[in-house]
């Protein structure tokens, strides 16, 4: 049986496409791991940073759903964006389609 999760997504344009470039997965423990997708994970924390401010103050991956809600609401661009929460598979979520550039990288 599958375990499905609440995950956002930064994409961006390139060359006039869209393209998924990390993953914000919310993990049955409560906090959040990020999945850098064709990217490395620092050039991922540098962009997003390791907390924001939400509704609750400042907010990092540890406060879960309060920090999918920070990035979400903090990156709404016309060419850099975070989805809104979606329902996804958790292995799934966790796969890097892309093999991350880097050392940094800890995609899976």
């Amino acid at each position: 049986m599958s375990v499905q999760t609440t995950v956002v997504e930064l994409k961006l344009i390139s060359s006039g496409k869209v393209e998924t470039r990390a993953r914000f997965v919310l993990l049955p423990s409560g906090s959040v791991e990020v999945v850098p997708i064709g990217l490395r994970l620092e050039d991922i924390r540098d962009l997003v940073g390791e907390e924001l401010y939400g509704r609750e103050g400042l907010v990092g991956p540890q406060h879960g759903r309060a920090y999918l809600d920070a990035v979400r609401s903090s990156f709404q661009g016309s060419y850099l964006w975070v989805t809104d929460p979606f329902e996804m598979d958790l292995d799934e979520a966790l796969r890097s389609d892309d093999p991350p550039r880097g050392e940094a990288a800890t995609g899976r």
